[in-house]
């Protein structure tokens, strides 16, 4: 078991714990999660999407309304922006 863990490049602990969960799935019958539809999105993809307007993003990296200066939004050419922080967050 050592040796095909060290063939699939992970520490024994992880596989060791991967292949008791995965024949704890197949004894209760829990199914494989689907594919994804989608890769997750890159860094450069979350600035861009964040760039055309498409996602806010703070600096947290959250998305949403959880920046603490949101209560008290500036506007600036129909843009709103955290006074705190100069995200936009509308």
């Amino acid at each position: 078991m050592i040796e095909h863990a060290k063939k699939l490049g992970v520490p024994y602990t992880n596989w060791a714990v991967l292949a008791l969960v995965k024949h704890l799935n197949d004894e209760t019958g829990v199914p494989e999660p689907p594919p994804a539809r989608a890769p997750l999105p890159s860094p450069v993809d979350e600035l861009n999407a964040y760039l055309r307007g498409e996602r806010l993003l703070l600096p947290c990296g959250r998305e949403g309304l959880s920046c603490p200066g949101t209560e008290r939004i500036e506007f600036v050419g129909g843009l709103g922006f955290c006074p705190e922080c100069r995200i936009r967050v509308q």
